[in-house]
């Protein structure tokens, strides 16, 4: 790793960017690399600013998988993010996170298993609980542009089951919240968080509200 901007390095990946840009112009691509995750002050400096304060590692957009989870009840389930992770500090957010390296075989990221493990890792929700499984988009979010691919998770288990699993960890999470599944709920919960919701889910949740409204007209 090198924090020297004139380092050969950088045109080489230039070029080799450049040249898989050009060569995919007509095509839908995702390049997944090794990386780490960009910061809000990213967007403030230029790419040489950026390699001389970071290093070049951090200059990646890493692959982002995050779930809309439903209980069997009826309820969505959301998670405040604590001030110590590095994307989208103290806000309520979905569960999910980056693709891992190790994720990877030689036909591309196990994104699915990816998804499944971190159900697991956060939530307690295995395999065997789940309902229904499915990725339902690819998008990008803001600030920090990373692909993010969407997933709908449906359960077997209740509300006050899940509750008794989910816990608050050091790192990760403050808080966990459950809210009821229904337009008129959703419709309080952003007006009551507005300001700590993060912009991903406010996408999501205006999704969930158009469709709702798409099914009863």
């Amino acid at each position: 790793h090198t924090c020297d901007p004139t380092h050969p390095q950088f045109e080489f990946l230039q070029r080799e960017w450049q040249d898989f840009l050009q060569k995919t112009s007509k095509e839908k691509s995702i390049v997944i690399f090794e990386g780490s995750v960009n910061s809000k002050i990213l967007t403030t400096l230029t790419p040489k600013e950026v390699i001389q304060k970071y290093g070049e590692s951090v200059m990646a957009n890493p692959l982002v998988v995050h779930a809309r989870v439903k209980t069997v009840d009826g309820y969505f389930l959301f998670a405040r993010r604590s001030h110590k992770v590095a994307l989208f500090q103290n806000q309520i957010h979905l569960i999910g996170g980056t693709v891992p390296r190790k994720m990877e075989t030689l036909s591309g990221a196990d994104l699915f298993q990816t998804m499944l493990d971190e159900l697991d890792e956060e939530t307690g929700i295995q395999v065997n609980e789940i309902d229904s499984f499915k990725c339902v988009g690819l998008r990008l979010d803001m600030p920090y542009r990373n692909r993010t691919l969407a997933f709908t998770v449906d359960i077997k288990i209740t509300a006050a089951e899940l509750q008794t699993r989910v816990a608050v960890d050091a790192y990760e999470h403050d808080e966990f919240i459950f809210v009821p599944a229904n337009p008129f709920a959703l419709a309080q919960f952003v007006q009551h968080y507005e300001k700590e919701i993060a912009l991903p889910i406010r996408c999501w949740i205006d999704w969930e509200l158009n469709k709702s409204l798409s099914e009863r007209s």
